[in-house]
């Protein structure tokens, strides 16, 4: 299996738990996948997105990815009997190193949240037999809640990259320059845009908790850890007055040990 890192600061879950034998090794492809859509190889700028998204639906290797990540990627949808459509879409969500991201509206971030980790999420749900109208709805908002949560956390490192996952249009609407996210410098204004950030991805949360009873036991216990986990990022960033620059937000053991005994004690349909 690759050595690829993941995407950067985003939780990767059932990389390392939740599943077992042939689903563990094809949840990690699935993963090293995604990581490498979201730090794509500069070779992917001579190529189109339709033409790299061809080389995946005949499974064959892309320029610059490494021949163990597609050989795992198409090993384990043949086995495990999931669309390579899934995998093709991610690439219309690839960023290039050095690539700068803007999204004028929420709208359209979540048009990108669908084309990468959504369909992440899906691959994920087919492995769980949870693939149906019902259930991926649930599943797509836990995808999206981590990674919105994500880049709040690791905003300032984002902005440093030139990626800005906040709409333009909460900007404006709090005329906010961009400038203002390299300063770290935090007034009331810049607040209540990241307070709408953690508003939408509370919601997202919201959104996934009723998937947790259709889990197996194993799965749902990891999806319980990164549930409460969430909520308990973003009571952080809140309790900081939305301040993400001046100390890096960090998960130590206590927090998950304090994390997993939680998830015994949760009363809501996370108990399943």
């Amino acid at each position: 299996m690759s050595d690829t890192a993941p995407a950067a600061g985003l939780p990767r879950p059932y990389y390392d738990a939740g599943f077992w034998g042939s689903r563990k090794q094809a949840a990690r492809a699935f993963w090293d996948w995604y990581a490498c859509t979201q730090k794509a190889p500069p070779a992917w700028s001579e190529h189109s997105t339709e033409a790299l998204r061809t080389l995946v639906l005949e499974e064959r290797e892309l320029p610059g990815v490494e021949t163990d990540i597609t050989a795992s990627l198409y090993q384990a949808t043949e086995e495990e009997g999931i669309p390579l459509e899934l995998f093709a879409r991610q690439i219309r969500s690839a960023v290039r190193e050095g690539e700068e991201l803007r999204f004028a509206t929420y709208d359209d971030l979540a048009r990108f949240m669908h084309d990468g980790v959504c369909a992440l999420a899906e691959a994920m749900g087919h492995l769980v037999d949870i693939a149906n109208r019902f259930q991926l709805p649930h599943a797509r908002a836990f995808s999206r809640a981590l990674f919105l949560i994500s880049r709040l956390v690791l905003l300032p490192e984002d902005v440093n990259r030139g990626r800005l996952y906040i709409p333009l249009e909460d900007l404006e609407y709090y005329d906010i320059e961009e400038e203002r996210f390299f300063s770290g410098e935090v007034n009331e204004a810049l607040r209540k845009v990241l307070w709408r950030m953690t508003v939408r991805a509370r919601d997202e949360l919201a959104q996934a908790e009723p998937l947790a009873p259709d889990l197996p036991w194993r799965v749902r216990g990891v999806y319980k850890r990164y549930w409460i986990g969430g909520l308990d990022l973003l009571a952080r960033i809140e309790r900081r007055n939305f301040d993400v620059w001046s100390d890096p937000i960090q998960i130590n053991w206590f927090d998950r040990s304090r994390i997993r005994l939680q998830t015994f004690f949760t009363q809501s349909a996370l108990s399943g």
